[in-house]
């Protein structure tokens, strides 16, 4: 129990950051936001106090400390017409060592075309643009309640001939109960250097008098772009298998808050029904306390876990979300390989 003396003041770090003024649209590289694993997003983004597969670094690196089994995982999901999210990660099972998590993340757009009125048709060259992060985690069971993690990231973002690029670090803790595997996840993500753009489109020539030959030589300036931060999160969720998988059934409950620099706090409920570890169904709701008075942005979804001779299982895991300003649905689908005897 002493170690829940390091979660309470953490608790109170949540709820204070959670009284200051929304800084929207004050960070780049916003696509660090999007959330990962169909699994997760099914459950309506409540699983900073799980974070036990593949896409679990991104939500809370402790949570590696709770990973069974070394584990591939594919992620794909299409954002809006022309944007294509792409997630492959790696977890090493390092028994009692913990596990290693090695992912690389990209959100891709169809390429375009630069309108050029001087030129034919008013057509131009194509360019394309991107983005994306590449990270390597740690996470153990340091003691026998208490996991901790730490993520290092190399994030690069691009568009026509700029781009940036920034580091950041992603830390957290999970405290589980023996009751009901009661669990409490408290991450901080995205904290790092700022990023800007540059490139050599930022370079140009002026003549000051272009009417005046051999007047002087060309200014050779340079565009100032702004430094911007990253979009840093403070998550704080718990989480029960009111079960416990008793007669192979499982249901998980699960509540994340949610801390954004540029946006208000927000909270996330989501739940698991498991039924021999072989099929699960899920539900949840994201901004669940705001959609009360209002019409409720529901997530579920489903997944399928199939050993093969006990050596490996095949996961597909599928979730669709409802996005209010899309009028629509996003889809996400996550593949994976788990090696059962590691």
């Amino acid at each position: 129990m002493r170690y829940l003396s390091i979660l309470f003041p953490c608790i109170l770090l949540f709820s204070i950051s959670a009284a200051g003024q929304s800084d929207f649209g004050t960070t780049a590289a916003t696509f660090l936001t999007i959330d990962m694993g169909a699994r997760a997003r099914g459950m309506g983004s409540a699983f900073s106090s799980i974070a036990d597969d593949a896409s679990g670094a991104y939500w809370n690196p402790a949570g590696l400390g709770h990973l069974q089994h070394t584990i591939i995982d594919y992620s794909y999901s299409d954002l809006l017409t022309s944007f294509h999210f792409n997630d492959i990660s790696f977890a090493l099972h390092l028994n009692r060592w913990g596990a290693l998590h090695l992912s690389y993340k990209s959100l891709n757009m169809d390429d375009m075309q630069v309108t050029i009125e001087s030129q034919p048709n008013g057509t131009g060259e194509w360019y394309d643009s991107g983005s994306s992060v590449t990270g390597l985690s740690y996470g153990k069971i340091f003691w026998n309640s208490l996991s901790a993690g730490i993520t290092a990231k190399y994030i690069k973002e691009r568009i026509y001939s700029s781009d940036a690029d920034a580091i950041a670090f992603d830390g957290g803790f999970i405290y589980t109960l023996p009751v009901y595997d009661v669990r409490f996840g408290l991450s901080f993500l995205n904290y790092g250097t700022s990023i800007k753009m540059k490139g050599i489109n930022h370079q140009f020539s002026i003549d000051l008098d272009p009417n005046i030959y051999g007047n002087n030589d060309p200014i050779n300036p340079d565009l100032i772009t702004t430094e911007y931060d990253l979009p840093r999160l403070i998550r704080f969720g718990m989480s029960a298998d009111l079960f416990r998988k008793m007669n192979n059934v499982s249901l998980i409950i699960a509540l994340d808050g949610v801390r954004p620099k540029d946006e208000h706090i927000y909270y996330n409920l989501g739940a698991e029904f498991g039924f021999k570890d072989v099929l699960f169904i899920r539900h949840g709701f994201i901004d669940f306390f705001e959609q009360i008075v209002q019409e409720k942005l529901s997530c579920s979804g489903f997944g399928i876990r199939l050993p093969i001779l006990d050596v490996v299982a095949v996961r597909f895991d599928y979730s669709i979300q409802e996005v209010s300003w899309l009028n629509g649905d996003q889809k996400m689908y996550s593949l994976g390989l788990e090696l059962v005897n590691n």
